[in-house]
């Protein structure tokens, strides 16, 4: 029995049910803490703590949905589900790879969350990081979209069509992901301006305004977590 094969009886199927509920949970308090950091009002220090939880959330977010990348790929082979041309050995070396690969993205992700939580910006790690996060989610994305959809026409790696529709919904979700990451790139200014120069009608409908734009994106991306949820309990 190959390191796979005893891992898909037990702790890699714990695992992926573990880390997709612990994801779906920080999606739900993002969306509550993003409503209350939008009150009027609020003191500097209060609306400040609410972006730290925000910050906090996000980051359990992020890497959730890494881990989920090469649990689910792992899951997907282990119990016959996809990847059949691959042999044990090559399947192994993929698993482990893709969960090195995802170890060392968390922690590149995690580096970049507190040199921006300390109001470090642009700095050498960031501009070798950014733009490399942002290639490999974009790597990823295309890749679930592609297999999803070429399998559900019957010539790709996954074997059943509730596979094939998570992993079209994986890559979607990836997808909005990084739009909402992008609607967000003006964050860090403007909660400053908000902060420093106190709340004004028009500093806080510049901070109001981010979220707003982004909420047809994020709403978007939970119906697909959502739709992921139902396809994996029902198996449809």
């Amino acid at each position: 029995m190959t390191l796979m094969a005893v891992l898909a009886d037990g702790p890699l199927r714990v695992a992926h049910l573990l880390v997709a509920a612990a994801w779906i949970g920080a999606n739900i308090g993002l969306l509550y803490v993003s409503v209350a950091v939008r009150r009027k009002g609020l003191s500097a220090e209060t609306r400040g703590e609410l972006v730290k939880a925000l910050g906090f959330l996000e980051l359990v977010v992020g890497v959730c949905l890494l881990l989920i990348i090469p649990l689910g790929i792992g899951f997907v082979y282990a119990a016959g589900l996809g990847l059949h041309d691959l042999g044990s050995g090559s399947a192994n070396a993929l698993f482990w790879g893709l969960l090195a690969l995802t170890a060392a993205w968390i922690a590149a992700h995690w580096r970049e969350n507190r040199e921006l939580g300390a109001g470090m910006v642009a700095t050498p790690f960031q501009r070798v990081y950014t733009p490399a996060s942002w290639v490999l989610r974009l790597v990823f994305c295309g890749f679930f979209l592609i297999t999803g959809a070429t399998s559900l026409a019957g010539s790709g790696i996954w074997a059943s069509d509730h596979i094939a529709w998570k992993s079209i919904l994986l890559g979607f979700i990836l997808g909005m992901e990084r739009l909402t990451n992008y609607l967000f790139r003006d964050f860090g200014p403007v909660f400053a301006e908000l902060v420093i120069g106190g709340e004004t009608p028009e500093r806080f409908d510049r901070f109001n305004r981010l979220f707003l734009n982004a909420y047809p994106p994020v709403l978007t991306l939970y119906a697909a977590i959502i739709a992921g949820a139902i396809i994996g309990v029902t198996g449809l």
